[in-house]
């Protein structure tokens, strides 16, 4: 396997915007993998006849295989990597992506509602997050220069109602 070439800031850029604002909503990893192989094929054959000026830029990563993905991959890890979570807590593919996703829509103030099956990491994504993010009293550094947060959560049952959801937003 080939490494893929140095992402610049604007292939970075990109790359996160599309995972925010599309993948993240998709519910399942087949219809993620058909998102990139969709948005490859795009920027390598719709835009072949520019290929030098995708060099140039850095954006020939997008064109590999792998390329959005690997890059939304190493963002997640990288944020990932900065939390402190206790012993026997494993880091694993859906505790990631939470907590990359809430941290993103925190901090650009983003109301982001946290949903999924039983066991996928939506209650540890929350104490993880509880535990770091504490402004200058965040036990990890790299989190002292943003601000802390307060989680106001609200647990959904068949008997939620969408006044019920409402009402703990603006309590929010």
């Amino acid at each position: 396997v080939e490494p893929l070439p140095p992402a610049s800031p604007l292939a970075q850029a990109i790359a996160l915007s599309l995972a925010h604002v599309y993948m993240y909503r998709l519910s399942n990893a087949e219809k993620r993998k058909g998102l990139w192989q969709k948005l490859k094929y795009s920027v390598y054959y719709d835009a072949t006849w520019k290929a030098s000026l995708l060099k140039k830029e850095g954006l020939d990563i997008l064109s590999q295989p792998q390329g959005f993905r690997s890059l939304v991959l190493n963002c997640q890890r990288r944020v990932a990597s900065n939390m402190i979570v206790e012993e026997g807590i494993a880091m694993n593919e859906a505790l990631v992506e939470n907590l990359f996703v809430v941290v993103v829509c925190l901090l650009t103030k983003c109301p982001v509602f946290v949903v999924g099956k039983p066991g996928s990491s939506k209650t540890l994504t929350m104490q993880v997050l509880a535990t770091n993010l504490l402004g200058e009293q965040s036990p990890n550094k790299f989190w002292r220069k943003f601000p802390g947060i307060h989680i106001f959560p609200y647990q959904c049952s068949p008997m939620s109602t969408s006044d019920g959801i409402s009402q703990q937003f603006h309590i929010a």
